[in-house]
Protein backbone atom coordinates (compact mmCIF):
# COMPACT_ATOMS: atom_id res chain seq x y z
CA UNK A 1 0.00 0.00 0.00
CA UNK A 2 3.06 2.33 0.28
CA UNK A 3 4.59 2.00 -2.89
CA UNK A 4 1.05 2.23 -4.36
CA UNK A 5 0.60 5.88 -2.32
CA UNK A 6 4.62 6.67 -3.62
CA UNK A 7 3.66 6.04 -7.38
CA UNK A 8 0.60 8.03 -7.33
CA UNK A 9 2.86 11.43 -6.04
CA UNK A 10 5.57 10.66 -7.91
CA UNK A 11 2.89 10.05 -11.28
CA UNK A 12 1.26 13.72 -10.52
CA UNK A 13 4.94 15.17 -10.00
CA UNK A 14 5.74 14.18 -13.29
CA UNK A 15 2.54 15.59 -14.52
CA UNK A 16 2.81 18.87 -13.00
CA UNK A 17 6.31 19.23 -14.04
CA UNK A 18 5.45 18.48 -17.62
CA UNK A 19 2.43 20.90 -17.25
CA UNK A 20 5.55 23.50 -15.96
CA UNK A 21 7.42 22.76 -19.06
CA UNK A 22 4.75 22.99 -21.51
CA UNK A 23 3.26 26.25 -20.04
CA UNK A 24 5.85 28.09 -18.28
CA UNK A 25 9.35 27.43 -20.11
CA UNK A 26 8.07 26.36 -23.48
CA UNK A 27 10.59 23.15 -23.64
CA UNK A 28 8.27 20.79 -25.25
CA UNK A 29 10.69 17.74 -25.40
CA UNK A 30 11.66 18.17 -21.20
CA UNK A 31 7.59 17.77 -20.88
CA UNK A 32 7.35 14.83 -23.03
CA UNK A 33 10.28 13.46 -21.05
CA UNK A 34 8.65 13.96 -17.98
CA UNK A 35 5.37 12.93 -18.73
CA UNK A 36 6.80 9.41 -20.39
CA UNK A 37 8.66 8.81 -16.95
CA UNK A 38 5.42 9.33 -15.22
CA UNK A 39 3.79 6.90 -16.98
CA UNK A 40 6.03 4.45 -15.40
CA UNK A 41 4.86 5.22 -12.29
CA UNK A 42 1.01 3.65 -12.15
CA UNK A 43 -1.18 5.27 -10.01
CA UNK A 44 -3.40 2.51 -10.10
CA UNK A 45 -2.41 -1.07 -8.03
CA UNK A 46 -0.99 -3.16 -10.37
CA UNK A 47 -3.31 -6.42 -8.35
CA UNK A 48 -5.98 -5.26 -11.07
CA UNK A 49 -5.66 -6.41 -14.50
CA UNK A 50 -6.05 -4.07 -17.22
CA UNK A 51 -9.09 -5.78 -18.53
CA UNK A 52 -10.82 -5.24 -15.22
CA UNK A 53 -10.07 -1.50 -14.73
CA UNK A 54 -12.40 1.00 -15.13
CA UNK A 55 -12.73 3.54 -17.89
CA UNK A 56 -11.23 6.47 -15.82
CA UNK A 57 -8.77 4.44 -14.66
CA UNK A 58 -7.60 3.38 -18.31
CA UNK A 59 -7.90 6.64 -19.66
CA UNK A 60 -5.31 8.46 -17.24
CA UNK A 61 -2.35 6.09 -18.92
CA UNK A 62 -4.34 6.87 -22.06
CA UNK A 63 -4.05 10.62 -21.43
CA UNK A 64 -0.84 10.48 -20.23
CA UNK A 65 0.95 9.09 -23.37
CA UNK A 66 -0.61 11.53 -25.62
CA UNK A 67 -0.04 14.21 -23.99
CA UNK A 68 3.83 12.53 -24.34
CA UNK A 69 3.05 12.07 -28.21
CA UNK A 70 1.86 15.26 -28.40
CA UNK A 71 4.88 17.11 -26.38
CA UNK A 72 7.40 15.25 -28.46
CA UNK A 73 5.48 15.85 -31.70
CA UNK A 74 5.65 19.78 -30.81
CA UNK A 75 9.27 19.63 -29.79
CA UNK A 76 10.86 18.18 -33.40
CA UNK A 77 8.32 20.23 -35.55
CA UNK A 78 9.49 23.20 -33.18
CA UNK A 79 13.07 22.83 -33.70
CA UNK A 80 12.58 21.78 -37.16
CA UNK A 81 12.71 25.53 -38.54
Amino acid sequence: MKSLLINRILNVCFFILGLYQILISKDYNQAAASFGIGLAFDPISNDIPWAQRTMIQKSIPIIQLAMCAACLGLGFGMNDR
